[in-house]
């Protein structure tokens, strides 16, 4: 796919019919009022002329310009590349024989002649009862004629009311019933951490959020300009602050009756609360780096805790809370279900017609792995997409995503029976 067809295209009518759309603008108004007062009013007026410190001026004029222009570009190229779109559509996954064959299992176990012992483990007894399963029985819930596969591809695809059926990779994230994110507007799986975009009427791999100071959506293809983007703006406010509270007192010593400029008074003031808000993101933004995760991970995250934070408020009150959390007693409780869950769909590692649903805990984080991988990761992977091009590449990339120590986290799970089959059956306290 080139770089044009994949680049996103901006609706600037749309971007500005709020008042968020021209954000950016006072900002970039904001940035090129500082090159005024900094360069001209501070270091020109003075450094060089009153102090007579013509190397510094140099110097920090230069550096002044190197992290302006840092600043600048990597916004040109935030907005030039776009958040991205998705390689391929994704079809829906062929799931019902799953679910079918999932059904007759949970209606054995829930069968109390197939649970005389107790000391059995969940996953232990479900691979008993699911070796189990008659040929007949297995056959009623494969729908599909393996005499008609002349595919060489392990996704069999078929057509039904025009839509194209795909078989599921080995793990993909999913609601509480096991069922994957569909985008009805793009008519495909939301695969690769894809989120829609109203702004660009398209889903966005690796949503990130839409950022209201640059005034443009950060996805997976402009994502480490936005981190450079980040980083500079810090550093420019950073350094200029820093210089003029360095020099600012030989200035006040150099007469007793000379003060600064009002601009550069106004600046300072300004810059100051910049760095507040600036440095805060700066951390957020290494975090996420570091863990390979986006804004839209620590969102849903974000909003379970207020929903459990909500929860008990209602039931001991705001002090109570308090007390809690002063105790060192968690309010984030696993075995409390919101609507804000994460659910992850996997195949059972030894029946191959039964899948797993297994819920996440809130700090257990699928993508992550070491450092050094999770920056590589952000900085090359507009370039691993480029070799995607249809569902089983798209998937496939996808299931590798997930790194070993996530994987082997999902086996523990499985053994510790910390998991639903995927049916439609209401399974009975079998634990």
């Amino acid at each position: 796919m080139s770089s044009e067809e994949d680049r996103t295209k901006i609706n600037w009518n749309y971007r500005f019919r709020s008042f968020k759309g021209w954000i950016p603008i006072i900002v970039l108004a904001y940035i090129g009022f500082t090159q005024y007062a900094f360069c001209y009013e501070f270091l020109y007026k003075e450094v060089n002329k009153i102090l007579g410190r013509r190397s510094v001026f140099i110097g920090l004029c230069v550096v002044h310009g190197w992290l302006s222009f840092t600043l600048l570009s990597s916004w040109f190229f935030i907005f030039y590349f776009g958040p991205g779109k998705p390689p391929g559509k994704v079809e829906l996954f062929d799931l019902e024989k799953y679910v079918r064959t999932g059904n007759i299992l949970t209606q054995k176990l829930n069968d109390n002649s197939m649970m005389s012992t107790t000391d059995v483990s969940l996953n232990d007894t479900i691979t008993r009862i699911g070796s189990m399963l008659t040929i007949d029985e297995d056959e009623k819930v494969d729908r599909r004629d393996n005499n008609n596969n002349n595919s060489n591809d392990t996704s069999l695809e078929k057509e039904n009311e025009g839509f194209s059926f795909i078989d599921p990779p080995e793990i993909f994230f999913c609601d509480s019933e096991g069922l994957p994110f569909w985008c009805s507007t793009c008519k495909s799986i939301k695969s690769l951490r894809s989120h829609h975009s109203s702004w660009y009427n398209t889903c966005v791999p690796k949503f990130d959020h839409y950022c209201v100071w640059i005034g443009d959506l950060v996805g997976y293809r402009n994502n480490p300009y936005y981190i450079v983007f980040v980083f500079s703006f810090w550093l420019l406010f950073l350094f200029d602050v820093i210089s003029m509270i360095c020099f600012s007192s030989k200035l006040h010593n150099y007469g007793k009756r000379h003060i600064l400029h009002p601009v550069l008074i106004l600046m300072y003031i300004v810059d100051c609360f910049w760095l507040l808000m600036i440095t805060s993101l700066v951390y957020t933004t290494v975090k996420h780096l570091i863990n390979n995760e986006t804004t839209m991970d620590m969102l849903q995250i974000n909003k379970r805790r207020k929903y459990l934070r909500d929860e008990a408020i209602k039931k001991t009150g705001r002090w109570g809370v308090m007390m809690q959390i002063f105790r060192g007693h968690d309010i984030d409780d696993h075995s409390v279900v919101t609507p804000y869950e994460r659910y992850i769909n996997v195949q059972h590692p030894v029946l191959p017609n039964i899948r797993l649903v297994i819920r996440l805990k809130m700090d257990e984080k699928p993508y992550k792995k070491d450092i050094w991988s999770n920056i590589k990761d952000t900085f090359s992977i507009r370039d691993k997409y480029k070799s995607l091009s249809n569902s089983s590449s798209i998937l496939q990339f996808d299931n590798e995503s997930f790194p070993d120590n996530f994987k082997a986290l999902i086996n523990e799970k499985i053994q510790k029976n910390d998991f639903r089959i995927m049916s439609n059956v209401v399974p009975t306290n079998i634990n």
